[in-house]
């Protein structure tokens, strides 16, 4: 072998060593969590509530979208309400003496996928640099969790957390993340549940009966049960034998009804027995949204929308014939993708007939 062939060789041996040592470096480091390696989309272990930690935690609860969270005391909650994009029904801002927006919560009407709506309201109710970062699970909610950069390079990122239910989407954002923000938002996320409006059975309902047509039904004890003045279209308590009676969470001034065209009132559901069946209707305001049971009939739901003729607030209309009278049941909308108060559904099932 010459003397070029030999050295050749003596540096193929050199670099065989040094690699070996690089790789025993490399993976001691690893090992021992000097070295880690972050992939995109990964899945991340759910925080849970130290207990600890919030022990002197507030509880927010909402009873109109039917959900509850615990946060720090030293926190104020300020509800901004809907809008200003029309799927917005409502923005919880999360507040300090020093600070005018720690975290914020909106909640987003829609009948998109959560991953529908994030890709079509990009740029638009989100930024367009957003990315997912991890997908977790707590006790009681799914989270997909987004992370973005704020405008000013000096800034750091920015968090959102995304989750939902059958009705709403669910947003809380995280400005200017450093550790302390995201620990509290992930104990907090931690305590979030949505609530089940029929997991104390009936025991806070009281039964109404209308013993002329001979149905009874239950509704929140803290509600007051109308019926129109056919006069005035004034309220009216003494319900029990009238053809129309509404269940209102609030105090009502005017219950006039004009044909089937409710008042711009706050009336919750609203029960009418028509005095002959309608003559179809499962087509009465076309094809409907869904077939559902009530009271063991089966009926047409319709809810209200846009693109729907007749003059009416934003009401879910449920349409059935039973024993030649037909029956019309108006559930009161938040929007106009047909999404209403969980509690309603409760109610409506409790819906029973006695003759």
């Amino acid at each position: 072998m010459d003397r070029y062939s030999k050295g050749i060789a003596h540096l193929f041996v050199i670099i065989i060593l040094a690699l070996a040592v690089v790789g025993g470096i490399g993976y001691y480091a690893y090992k021992n969590g000097q070295i880690s390696f972050i992939s995109k989309n990964q899945t991340v272990t759910p925080p849970s509530p130290r207990t600890s930690e919030v022990t002197n935690w507030e509880t927010y609860k909402s009873e109109n979208y039917n959900f509850e969270f615990m946060y720090p005391d030293n926190l104020k909650i300020a509800n901004r309400g809907p809008g200003p994009h029309e799927s917005v029904v409502d923005s919880i801002d999360f507040t300090s003496m020093d600070n005018p927006q720690i975290f914020n919560l909106t909640i987003y009407s829609t009948r998109d996928t959560l991953s529908d709506f994030i890709k079509k309201n990009l740029n638009i109710l989100f930024p367009p640099n957003m990315q997912k970062e991890s997908s977790f699970e707590t006790e009681h909610i799914s989270v997909e969790k987004y992370l973005y950069k704020e405008s000013s390079p000096n800034l750091p990122i920015s968090f959102i957390y995304f989750f939902s239910n059958q009705a709403n989407i669910f947003a809380f954002q995280v400005s200017n993340a450093n550790d302390e923000k995201v620990n509290i938002a992930d104990q907090i996320l931690s305590t979030f549940r949505f609530l089940d409006t029929t997991a104390s059975g009936n025991s806070d309902l009281s039964s109404f009966t209308n013993s002329v047509y001979k149905f009874s039904i239950r509704y929140p004890s803290s509600w007051t049960v109308y019926t129109p003045n056919t006069v005035d279209g004034s309220c009216k308590t003494d319900a029990e034998n009238k053809n129309l009676v509404i269940f209102s969470k609030t105090k009502l001034t005017n219950c006039g009804f004009v044909g089937e065209q409710l008042t711009p009132q706050d009336a919750d559901v609203t029960v009418r027995v028509h005095e002959t069946e309608w003559e179809d209707p499962y087509n009465i305001l076309g094809t409907p949204d869904s077939l559902i049971n009530i009271a063991g009939e089966t009926a047409a739901k319709y809810i209200f929308d846009e693109n729907s003729e007749l003059p009416n607030v934003k009401a879910t209309r449920i349409y059935f014939n039973r024993k030649n009278k037909g029956y019309l049941i108006f559930l009161k909308q938040k929007d106009l993708l047909g999404n209403y108060d969980a509690i309603y559904d409760q109610i409506i099932s409790t819906l029973e007939f006695y003759d």
